[in-house]
């Protein structure tokens, strides 16, 4: 499992995300409604996804599908990195 992370972030230039800017996010958040609600009782960050209410046509007028793509990388790459990390340290053990 950890041989096919290690191909998808090198597939994807996961390396090189920290340059990546997506100058669409604003449009896109007025799109796309979604975002993190706190933690539940264990720990976890709780992130709510309303995809069912996106209007595609409209998504794809204000991005492509790989700028998307690229974002979304960069969204969980920054999960991963300080979300986690940050509930680990409240809650005194390790949250993944």
């Amino acid at each position: 499992m950890f041989d096919a992370y290690m191909q998808v972030r090198a597939e994807h230039n996961l390396d090189d995300l920290p340059n990546y800017v997506f100058e669409e996010s604003e449009a896109v958040n007025k799109i796309w409604a979604r975002g993190f609600y706190g933690v539940d009782l264990i720990g976890r960050p709780i992130y709510i996804d309303c995809s069912g209410k996106i209007d595609v046509n409209t998504l794809f007028q204000v991005t492509t599908t790989d700028r998307l793509m690229k974002d979304r990388f960069m969204f969980y790459e920054s999960v991963i990195k300080h979300f986690n990390l940050a509930c680990s340290a409240l809650y005194d053990r390790q949250i993944s």
